[in-house]
């Protein structure tokens, strides 16, 4: 069942200030230097960029999700190299804040910090690779330095050390690609999910190597609809329709994630954008907001994987 993400991420500005990260300013932005770099039809990956961005913040091991701007800007950028856009990089790094030209003290402490928010790594290939990056840039004489040169030369030695450790290990086998459009999800749906599909009740947006999560779309009215549910809908009709489906969506789920074979389940989205509507017109009901939980906690029941979020958007 679904449980809702407590830690909220922040943004600390050069005064000090702290605000809520707004991930529209960030899509706004990203739009912006894909226009700049005359890639316009590339700004869907927009969307993936700030998911993979929130997704990696969200699970960095602060107590508090407390980021700096310069912090938000180099992981984006990063983001965007290493995705095969390195013009909009360019154009994203000249769009920033004077933050990005702050500059970090090279002590290993100080890295070790800035870095658990950029590395997916253990926590002692970490403390290892802030005291070389430390090393280095001190044997250098350099005390502080830019926080793009420090994800560059932490990259460097992540790759480093990571080579190292595989020199040591068993084979392990290779993942599958990454990407899947909808057609190719369509056609390896199971049957139940297929007819869901081919109803409109359900849709699953194509899967991106930059942010290779499941999302769901799912329309309750359709689904009403296909069940010939009368107004107003009753629970007694409405409860084991919405388990049924669940178990639906699990198999479908289970089927994306096989072809994907990813070393873990990739996370799932589930968007129900007409709950509301459904609730007011179909059931009659005047306390949505919990109401629309409970009728989305059902529908994502039988999920075996995390439900990353969950939108009535």
């Amino acid at each position: 069942m679904y449980k809702p993400i407590l830690r909220r991420i922040f943004l600390k500005d050069s005064d000090g200030g702290i605000t809520p990260f707004d991930p529209e300013n960030l899509l706004t932005r990203l739009a912006g230097a894909f226009q700049s770099a005359n890639q316009e039809s590339e700004c869907y990956v927009a969307d993936d960029i700030v998911l993979a961005l929130e997704y990696t913040l969200r699970r960095a091991p602060r107590p508090e999700l407390v980021f700096s701007e310069g912090e938000i800007d180099a992981a984006v950028i990063r983001i965007l190299e290493s995705s095969g856009f390195p013009e909009a990089a360019q154009a994203f790094r000249a769009s920033g804040s004077r933050e990005q030209l702050l500059q970090l003290s090279t002590t290993g402490a100080a890295l070790q910090e800035f870095l658990s928010a950029h590395l997916g790594c253990s926590q002692e290939r970490l403390v290892k690779i802030a005291e070389k990056c430390s090393t280095a840039l001190q044997t250098l004489n350099i005390e502080a330095a830019s926080l793009h040169l420090i994800l560059e030369l932490a990259r460097h030695y992540e790759r480093e050390t990571a080579e190292a450790d595989l020199r040591h290990a068993a084979p392990v086998k290779e993942c599958a690609n990454t990407v899947l459009t909808r057609q190719d999800i369509a056609g390896l749906l199971p049957k139940e999910s297929a007819e869901l599909l081919k109803n409109g009740v359900l849709q699953i947006s194509g899967v991106s190597p930059v942010f290779p999560g499941i999302r769901f779309f799912f329309s309750m009215e359709k689904f009403a609809l296909q069940h010939n549910f009368t107004i107003p809908v009753t629970e007694l009709e409405l409860y084991p329709a919405l388990y049924r489906t669940a178990n639906i969506l699990e198999n479908a789920r289970k089927a994306i994630s096989d072809r994907l074979a990813l070393p873990e389940d990739p996370p799932c989205l589930m968007t129900i954008p007409d709950m509301f509507d459904f609730l007011y017109r179909m059931v009659g009901c005047t306390k949505a907001d919990a109401m629309a939980a409970e009728l989305a906690g059902i529908l994502c029941s039988e999920f075996k994987a995390e439900l990353y979020q969950l939108s009535f958007d």
